[in-house]
């Protein structure tokens, strides 16, 4: 346990796949503790909240605040509601995302939205397989208590605001401090990687958009602190949020330019990501997300005109002819 800010704990948990890590952060909260994530579900992650629980918190978590429902994220909210007891918060967009992995169909929604944009039926089915029955799927918790926007956390000396964003997921939880300029960010303004925004079979159909109006939100917060679900806390809020901004604005225009004749996402991103790297990765959870990214651009495109979506036995995509 890293002490961050007074009172503020930042654990990096170990990750089974991509980053490696991700962060969860626990608050002194009384003589108990509140805690924002919860690692991936895994035996190293829950042994290493066995042994906490027996030492720094065996005064026990009161409440956990779930940032959003990807599985290094909400992963083991329901190991911990058995072993605590603690309230598990969540917003209700992000408890029907949850869901949907739970849908006893959602191999076959995943392979088939997959396909229809242009992905191979093998790296398809290897998809479906290896991640979204397995990887992907948390388990959910008995109960949660939904989290709206405005919703206040206090622990110790903080108040912590909640801001309900989307663009990486459908309604990421943001707790701010207004007082100390402290952000709890988890995915949604990271240091050295742009978050995944992605277009799912499920959930917002524009998360570009959401995103682009979730930078401005967090601009005017005036973060003094990033306490973000990856990597170190940082302190140069708006400097990344102009990045990221510039980021997907360059993407975009990478895209059009890429753009030549009627190409699937899928045959869209190796184009615009490196043909040979994209062809030979050895993790197809990579083309996925790669594939997805393409496609959350090409739809926020679509609606500002500047491509058109052809709907055939499969999803193309071609630059809008000049008027």
């Amino acid at each position: 346990m890293l002490e961050v800010l007074p009172g503020i704990f930042q654990l990096r948990l170990p990750l089974a796949f991509g980053l490696g890590h991700s962060n969860a952060y626990v608050l002194r909260d009384g003589d108990a503790w509140l805690l924002y994530d919860c690692g991936y579900s895994s035996a190293d992650c829950q042994a290493i909240w066995h042994e906490l629980l027996q030492d720094e918190l065996r005064g026990g978590i009161a409440r956990i605040v779930v940032s959003h429902h990807h599985p290094d994220h909400m992963g083991n909210a329901r190991w911990l509601e058995q072993a605590t007891q603690a309230e598990i918060y969540m917003a209700d967009a992000e408890k029907h995302c949850a869901e949907a992995y739970h849908q006893s169909d959602i191999g076959g929604q995943f392979h088939a939205f997959l396909e229809k944009h242009g992905m191979d039926r093998a790296s398809a089915q290897q998809v479906v397989e290896q991640y979204v029955q397995s990887q992907l799927t948390s388990p959910l918790p008995e109960k949660i208590l939904p989290i709206k926007a405005g919703d206040i956390f206090a622990a110790g000396p903080y108040r912590f605001q909640a801001y309900i964003l989307g663009g990486h997921s459908d309604a990421q939880v943001i707790l701010f401090d207004a007082e100390t300029g402290a952000a709890l960010v988890s995915d949604h303004l990271l240091q050295f990687i742009t978050p995944n925004i992605a277009l799912w079979p499920y959930g917002d159909r524009k998360p570009l958009t959401s995103y682009f109006k979730s930078l401005e939100v967090l601009k005017g917060l005036n973060i003094q602190t990033v306490l973000p679900g990856h990597h170190k806390v940082y302190r140069t809020a708006d400097q990344r949020i102009e990045q990221l901004k510039v980021h997907h604005r360059d993407l975009l225009e990478k895209i059009e330019n890429s753009l030549m004749g009627k190409l699937s996402a899928f045959d869209l991103a190796a184009r615009v990501f490196g043909t040979t790297i994209f062809r030979e990765t050895r993790f197809v959870l990579h083309k996925m997300l790669a594939q997805q990214e393409i496609l959350s651009h090409l739809q926020y495109l679509a609606s500002t005109g500047q491509v058109l979506k052809h709907e055939e036995d499969r999803v193309y995509w071609q630059i809008a002819p000049l008027p």
